[in-house]
């Protein structure tokens, strides 16, 4: 293959050859949307699941601007919306472990006499 092709051109016969030419879906866009909602919904576990949905968007948002063209809008909108929502999640569930950490303490520094 001659390198001085336009990239374009490239990206159109690796579709024509692999994929038919038929879009893809983001990769990981769907485990990042799912992560990011249980970030939210069991939020004692929010900064867990928000970091690995946030982990898994960033590298799905790699490849989707690498080559945009290879992958669905849609999908790249459930990736946004799950980036989002581990956002939301982590940041919850960070102040619902600092709240315990915090009560921890000073339950302890009272030595349990209120």
């Amino acid at each position: 293959m001659d390198t001085n092709q336009p990239e374009d051109q490239i990206n159109k016969q690796f579709q024509q050859q692999f994929g038919g030419g038929a879009q893809q879906d983001v990769p990981n866009a769907t485990a990042a949307l799912i992560l990011g909602i249980c970030s939210i919904v069991f939020c004692g576990l929010g900064p867990i699941l928000g970091t690995i949905g946030l982990v898994l968007s960033g590298n799905g948002k790699k490849a989707y601007e690498a080559n945009p063209s290879f992958y669905k809008e849609a999908s790249f909108k459930n990736l946004k919306a799950g980036r989002t929502c581990a956002t939301i999640g982590l940041i919850i569930g960070s102040l619902i472990w600092l709240f315990y950490i915090i009560m921890f303490i000073v339950a302890f520094a009272f030595g349990g006499h209120f």
